[in-house]
Formats: C-alpha cells, structure tokens, sequence
C-alpha cells in the first residue's frame, strides 16, 4: 500500500471556496481503481488549514491519480488559493 499525507495552507478568505473543490476532487478520486481511500480533513478554529490522508494499492496507482485529468484540473482550479503545501508519502515496502 500506499498512502499520501498533504496539507494546504489556504487563504483564510478562500477556505470554503477551496474545501468546496477539495471536496469534489476527493470524490473523483475516490471511484479511482487503485484509490483504497481519500479523506478531507479540515482543522477546527483554524480555516485555512486542509489536510488530505489518500491511501492507493500502490505507488503506481498514486502516479496513475497524479497523472489523471480531474487532478490536473484540480491543481490549475486551486493554486491561486494555496499558499503552502506539504506533502509527505508513506510506503509499506520495507
């Protein structure tokens, strides 16, 4: 498995336009074939704050989610909202 940790930081004048596209993007993503699960998280009396927990049956099918259409419309639609992102990825590979 696979899993990918982000977190955005967000203009707080543009949390919920940005959650709004997160949400739907996470939608999408989730009727991914490899996608085995895509969470929003939003951090409570901190708007502006969204962390992303995605889990993949592989490295592939993560590669596969970065490369598809609804994540490069979702990338161009948000990136005048971001002001920071961080993105850490986890693998059960030892």
């Amino acid at each position: 498995m696979f899993c990918a940790c982000v977190t955005f930081e967000v203009a707080p004048e543009h949390h919920d336009p940005f959650v709004e596209r997160v949400r739907a993007f996470a939608k999408d993503s989730r009727k991914e074939a490899g996608c085995n699960r895509f969470d929003v998280w939003c951090e409570h009396g901190q708007p502006g704050a969204v962390f992303l927990y995605e889990t993949y049956k592989s490295r592939e099918d993560f590669d596969a989610h970065l490369a598809s259409d609804h994540f490069k419309s979702f990338d161009k639609d948000v990136a005048p909202y971001r002001r920071k992102i961080a993105i850490v990825t986890w693998d059960t590979r030892i």
